[in-house]
């Protein structure tokens, strides 16, 4: 490709032939692709659905965290070949992002959530769910330290 890679055939198929979630079905049946690769095609569909309108580098290490850095590869593959554009740096500089930055590990879990004071049950990974949120919003900067101040904040708006 433009971008120096050479995506899988799951990827080259999903942007020649698929562009519903049905068309992945018909095409993996018709093939008699593997699971694998029919849930690849079908996770690329899903992630380049994303990429429009096309994001700023903010955004596009947002969907790299939530996508993983397979998904995020395909889905901008594919998000490519949907847009009739030549390919340029803005692509390539989209698709080498996960080679630029370093996906990290958010550091709370359930446990941090239960250690604050919330009763265990499905408010655990809502509280979790919104301060992960928060931090992908806030492009992934505050520390361990900011994420507790947070958490306890939703934790004490919730009461």
């Amino acid at each position: 490709t433009a971008a120096g890679a050479a995506p899988s055939v799951a990827a080259r198929l999903t942007a020649l032939a698929c562009r519903i979630p049905e068309d992945v079905a018909r095409v993996a049946a018709r093939l008699r692709l593997a699971n694998v690769e029919r849930e690849r095609m079908s996770a690329a569909l899903a992630a380049a659905g994303m990429f429009a309108p096309f994001p700023d580098e903010r955004a596009a290490r947002g969907l790299l965290y939530r996508l993983g850095e397979q998904a995020y590869r395909d889905g901008v593959f594919q998000a490519f070949a949907w847009s009739n554009t030549p390919p340029g740096d803005a692509w390539k500089n989209l698709y080498h992002l996960p080679e630029r930055w370093k996906v990290p590990a958010f550091p709370l879990a359930g446990r941090d959530v239960i250690g604050a004071g919330a009763a265990r049950g499905p408010l655990v990974g809502d509280v979790l769910r919104a301060v992960e949120a928060w931090w992908i919003d806030q492009d992934f900067a505050p520390d361990e330290t900011a994420l507790r101040r947070r958490l306890q904040q939703m934790l004490a708006a919730q009461q």
